[in-house]
């Protein structure tokens, strides 16, 4: 998205990106390793996950601590350093680390438990270690290695063909249009940056502004709605609009995603 009120968000999609660990299977998710009683107790806080079958649950781990991502494979990416990110009350999200991580995956949980079309479970970090992960989401406090300004980028796979697909959050991006926001506003941004693009790796389109179903008093905004801004990331998303995991597109592509603040005193040239 670009500074000014008839700018919009700026989606680039790549062709020719190659689909990593292809698999034979349709649906959602992958046999884990482990014996899914060991995971029925993390999927027990989602009612609808309770008596689901694990084995056809994606799961979904999140990285903070930086390292790599198969979307750029020859590049290493630092952690999240949320000593960057102010508070309106005074402090940074360092202060709050812990509770922070946790209300993310909690978030994110219960924006996909609320949606009946895909089982989606998002483990921390030392719980993803116990599974056979299907989809990596990196958060780091990095940039584009081209130096694009979107804020994250996903492997867009129509119709949940392949499930160990990756997404990468850039940090520095975000915070190069955020001032300083409430906590819950903070986990809003990130919670909806981060459930967007897994969005996309389960085969998720844009929904074009156009035909949103979400108005400005309704509790929820659209998580896929194409051009977001700041202020409406700083509000809980969900799936709100008509969606389907197998849309009209070719696989393979890149689905990027750039957010520019309306009320920014700056513009990025675009």
């Amino acid at each position: 998205m670009t500074h000014g009120g008839h700018h919009y968000i700026y989606q680039a999609i790549r062709f020719g990106l190659a689909m990593i660990g292809l698999v034979s299977t349709t649906g959602c998710g992958a046999v884990v390793s482990t014996d899914p009683a060991i995971l029925r107790p993390l999927a027990n806080k989602c009612s609808r996950l309770a008596t689901a079958d694990l084995a056809n649950t994606t799961l979904i781990s999140i990285a903070w601590g930086g390292g790599t991502t198969g979307i750029y494979p020859s590049e290493v990416f630092d952690g999240l350093d949320l000593s960057k990110f102010n508070l309106q009350d005074g402090g940074t999200l360092a202060d709050r680390r812990e509770e922070f991580e946790q209300r993310i995956t909690d978030q994110i949980n219960q924006i996909y438990c609320d949606w009946p079309q895909t089982n989606v479970l998002v483990l921390s970090s030392s719980d993803a270690d116990k599974f056979d992960v299907d989809t990596k989401v990196l958060i780091t406090q990095g940039v584009r290695p081209d130096g694009r300004m979107d804020i994250g980028e996903a492997e867009y796979d129509p119709c949940d063909i392949q499930h160990d697909n990756d997404a990468v959050i850039f940090g520095e991006r975000i915070r190069q249009l955020a001032g300083a926001y409430t906590f819950d506003e903070w986990v809003n941004v990130f919670a909806n940056v981060t459930a967007h693009e897994i969005g996309h790796t389960l085969g998720y389109a844009h929904i074009d502004r156009d035909h949103r179903t979400d108005g400005p008093d309704a509790p929820y905004i659209e998580l896929m709605l194409d051009r977001h801004t700041m202020k409406e990331m700083r509000r809980e998303h969900r799936f709100v609009a008509v969606q389907s995991s197998c849309p009209s597109q070719s696989s393979g592509f890149l689905s990027a995603d750039a957010t520019y603040d309306f009320d920014a005193p700056y513009s990025f040239g675009r």
